[in-house]
């Protein structure tokens, strides 16, 4: 017996926009606050190509961490992961081919929002740093989607085994026949 948790890529990515939109928020408002000035406007002169470079290379790594952080937290033996991107919704993803507990779920889903978006932007909100707070705010618009998909699983204990969705966003919550594992 299966629960599903899963959002379509597109719902995924619709209901991401008001989440990434307080998390920006959350780090945007603070430094004016805090430096006077919007972190984009202190970044004139620079080359928006390479913005554009670590952008791409920071979503790769954002994928990347998923699937490193699933492993660390699920202590399976050799988890396997397949990677890509759904091109209809411009979503990259990485899949976790093995189920887990929800608790190594939601630290995988929550791994690259806080190492590539949390801690940058609160560094750059503690030293003045337009570019790491614009960087970590850009990773946590990109990791709105996963932080949606911590919210499915509220309520779910943390050793209820789950199963990442081959195609949809999210997991199912996998039922063994005693009820747990």
């Amino acid at each position: 017996m299966s629960a599903d948790r899963t959002l379509s890529a597109n719902q995924a990515t619709l209901w991401s926009i008001p989440v990434s939109a307080a998390l920006a928020a959350l780090v945007l408002v603070p430094y004016y606050v805090l430096w006077g000035t919007n972190p984009w406007m202190a970044m004139k002169g620079v080359h928006w190509l390479l913005v554009l470079a670590v952008f791409v290379a920071s979503v790769i790594a954002h994928e990347a961490i998923h699937a490193i952080a699933w492993y660390l937290a699920s202590a399976k033996p050799r988890p396997r992961f397949k990677f890509g991107v759904n091109w209809g919704a411009l979503m990259p993803y990485a899949h976790a081919i093995d189920p887990m507990h929800a608790k190594a779920y939601r630290i995988g889903a929550a791994a690259p929002g806080v190492v590539l978006g949390a801690l940058p932007a609160a560094s750059g909100l503690a030293t003045g740093s337009a570019g790491l707070t614009v960087w970590g705010t850009a990773m946590l618009l990109v990791a709105g989607g996963d932080f949606l998909v911590i919210a499915t699983l509220r309520g779910v204990p943390p050793m209820t085994p789950v199963k990442d969705h081959p195609v949809r966003v999210g997991c199912e919550i996998v039922e063994t026949a005693a009820g747990g594992s």
